[in-house]
């Protein structure tokens, strides 16, 4: 019956070469929602701003979990402050789940559709992955932590952040429940395990854990949100998109 329903609303082929206008409301809603079971591919919505990105986020969450906001900072306040921590984690804890293959919904603005980052196989090429009985070097993986955007503290009690207290690693992976907790015997890793950040202590052991980057900028990017889409794309008002590039040009330019 709801098949039916769809079909009856939206009767029409993809591959024409027509605009479709649909107001901003749950009709548009359905008809994204239709789109992404019927075809079973990945959607990228485009949006002229980062709050409108972000309204239509918060709707489509109340019926999928594989719905993600690709957020950018403004061009300008960047240059004055530290870009937002709030909006990276979100863009990498998107970066993070490409590899899953699972079909999905991504939301951008302008500013996001157009940023420069690191190509999908570069970008996990950077997860690292241990497993006990393997033989590392300790430097070498504490560099890369911080390569990766881990902040090293005395003690972790928040994702992103690492530890080193003798043949004892600690820390908190962005895509991981718990923190984790690796144990060297020289440089074979020995244990690993999770532990409790508010009590510090260990508990289920596990034999092999991935620590993927927390970072979006590894000083080459040459690729854009478009290259992590495996589907359509579907802009939403072109006109006011098209307005607003214009008035980001200069701001593009001008930061090369």
């Amino acid at each position: 019956m709801k098949e039916e329903l769809y079909n009856k609303l939206f009767n029409f082929d993809l591959k024409d070469d027509r605009k479709i206008s649909i107001s901003n409301n749950e009709i548009y809603n359905q008809f994204i929602l239709y789109m992404f079971f019927k075809y079973k591919k990945d959607l990228l919505l485009v949006f002229p701003t980062l709050n409108e990105a972000t309204e239509k986020y918060n709707e489509l969450k109340n019926y999928l979990d594989n719905v993600y906001l690709f957020p950018e900072d403004d061009f300008i306040s960047k240059q004055a402050i530290a870009a937002s921590p709030e909006l990276l984690f979100m863009r990498v804890n998107l970066l993070n789940r490409i590899k899953n293959n699972e079909n999905k919904i991504i939301i951008v603005h302008l500013n996001s559709f157009i940023k420069k980052i690191p190509s999908p196989n570069k970008y996990k090429n950077n997860q690292i992955t241990l497993k006990k009985g393997q033989k590392i070097d300790r430097n070498d993986f504490i560099n890369r932590l911080i390569e990766n955007g881990y902040k090293r503290e005395s003690f972790v009690y928040n994702t992103s952040e690492f530890a080193v207290r003798g043949f004892v690693i600690d820390i908190f992976p962005i895509d991981c429940e718990n923190a984790i907790r690796i144990e060297f015997f020289d440089d074979e890793i020995e244990i690993i395990k999770e532990f409790d950040i508010s009590t510090q202590l260990s508990n289920k052991e596990i034999s092999e854990i991935s620590i993927s980057a927390i970072k979006d900028d590894f000083g080459d990017n040459n690729s854009s949100i478009r290259d992590y889409n495996d589907g359509f794309v579907l802009f939403n008002n072109i006109n006011q998109i098209k307005e607003q590039e214009k008035m980001i040009l200069p701001q593009i330019k001008y930061l090369n």
